[in-house]
Formats: structure tokens, C-alpha cells, sequence
């Protein structure tokens, strides 16, 4: 129990990083422990969480995995490590990441702008249009981050403040040229 109660206190200071060999010993000697499974995947999400905001997402792609296969039902570890997925390039991974995420908890826009950026660089234009609608007709505070992300600001469509700010969508708009290139990927 001491490595928990270390980790226990590190938390709470929420000393990630120095939390996790403390968990990882933790999980060793106590593998029934389900109190010391759910702090190592806190403490491990937290610190894939602050590799990302680093921009350290090798560093964050095992962290994020660990928190995500301990608490496979967690929508937030889920998205985390879908992101995480899309900014290593493994798109296909970050779709099934995050679509799992949605399906667990559809009040993630974080989750739905990162899906809809995966599907465009997938080409899956039409899968990426309906996911942005969606996200900007739930979440229209995102319609600033679309309109700023260099790659859908190229595009016609989104560059459209006019129709992305009513919500004015038509299927009459172009979605290959409205996603044609979106590369970004944000939050």
C-alpha cells in the first residue's frame, strides 16, 4: 500500500509526472487493487495530457494508451488518446478512438473537431463535412477555431463566415472543396 499512498499524495499535488513510477510499482505489487489500476490511469493520463500540450506526442502516445486500455470506458482517456493518434499520423487509430469516445459521451467537441479533421485527411470529405456541421450547429464557439485553422480557411466553404456563422449549410456546398486539405487538427 505504500506506493499507493505515495501516488495518493502526489495526486493530490497533482505531481503527475512524479506520480507514475509510483503507480506503475503500485499496479505491480497490488494487481487486484482496483484503487491503485484507477490512479495509474489518472496519473497516467494527466501526464499524456501535459506531454501533448508540449507538443510531445511520442512521448504522450504510451501514456495516453496505458490510460485509455485501464479505463476503456472513459470517454475522456479515449479522446485523449484518439487526438494523440491524429497528431502521429495514424488517423485510421484516432477515427476509431474517437468515434468510441462520441458513441460514449457526445458532449466532447474537442472529440468531434478532431474527428472531423481525421476524416478529412483520411479524404473522407463527406464524413468530415457532417462531423463539423454537427460539431458548429452544437458548438457554435467553434466556428472561430474553423474559420482561424489554416486549412479550412483555404477552403471555401468554411472560409464563409456568412453561411458557418448562421449555420446556413446546404448540401448545394461543394464538401470536397470545402474539406479538400484540412491538416490541422486542434485542441
Amino acid at each position: 500500500f505504500e506506493y499507493r499512498y505515495v501516488t495518493e499524495a502526489l495526486v493530490e499535488q497533482q505531481r503527475w509526472q512524479e506520480a507514475l513510477p509510483y503507480a506503475s510499482r503500485a499496479v505491480e505489487v497490488l494487481p487486484g487493487d482496483a484503487q491503485a489500476r484507477l490512479l495509474l490511469a489518472q496519473v497516467s493520463g494527466e501526464s499524456a495530457e501535459a506531454q501533448a500540450r508540449q507538443g510531445n506526442f511520442q512521448s504522450a502516445l504510451p501514456l495516453a494508451r496505458r490510460a485509455a486500455e485501464l479505463q476503456p470506458d472513459n470517454p475522456r482517456a479515449r479522446a485523449l488518446l484518439g487526438l494523440i493518434y491524429l497528431k502521429t499520423g495514424r488517423l485510421e487509430d484516432a477515427v476509431t478512438e474517437l468515434t468510441d469516445a462520441l458513441q460514449m459521451d457526445a458532449d466532447l467537441p474537442a472529440a468531434r473537431y478532431n474527428l472531423a479533421c481525421a476524416f478529412s485527411r483520411l479524404d473522407r470529405f463527406d464524413d468530415a463535412y457532417r462531423v463539423l456541421r454537427e460539431l458548429l450547429l452544437r458548438e457554435p464557439q467553434y466556428v472561430q477555431i474553423a474559420v482561424r485553422d489554416p486549412e479550412f480557411v483555404k477552403q471555401a466553404a468554411i472560409c464563409d463566415r456568412q453561411s458557418v456563422v448562421t449555420h446556413q449549410y446546404s448540401d448545394s456546398v461543394p464538401r470536397r472543396r470545402a474539406l479538400s486539405s484540412s491538416r490541422r487538427y486542434s485542441q
